[in-house]
């Protein structure tokens, strides 16, 4: 199972209301690939070293070390899958460090310093 398929069943699982048929037949579908893909990486985990590349071991390890935190959206469909969303909203700041830059903002009594955006260099 990919795990671009869990993102197709989840999607489909969360047009619907909590409790309806609909959500409960994606939802069985969602925790029987969830499941799947559990069993699977535990037998990459415990296949010959030949048979399983080192950085995909490592994946799987880091998967199977963080499983509960990784399904955490299966019994709470309201969590999303990834923080995807947050991430976007902050690559601005993140990744435009030239255009960015310090400024002091006095408010009441303190200073406080805050990243202004410059767009004179676009």
């Amino acid at each position: 199972m990919k795990i671009a398929e869990l993102y197709k069943i989840n999607n489909q699982r969360v047009k619907h209301p909590p409790g309806s048929d609909m959500f409960l037949e994606h939802d069985s579908r969602l925790r029987e690939a969830i499941h799947d893909m559990g069993k699977g990486i535990n037998v990459e985990i415990k296949a010959d070293e030949d048979e399983v590349h080192e950085a995909r071991l490592k994946a799987m390890i880091s998967m199977k070390n963080h499983w509960e935190g990784l399904i955490i959206f299966v019994g709470n469909p309201e969590i999303p899958m990834d923080n995807n969303k947050m991430e976007n909203g902050i690559r601005p700041m993140c990744s435009g460090k030239k255009q960015l830059y310090w400024k002091p903002f006095t408010l009441g009594r303190g200073i406080v310093r805050l990243y202004v955006f410059d767009h004179s260099n676009m």
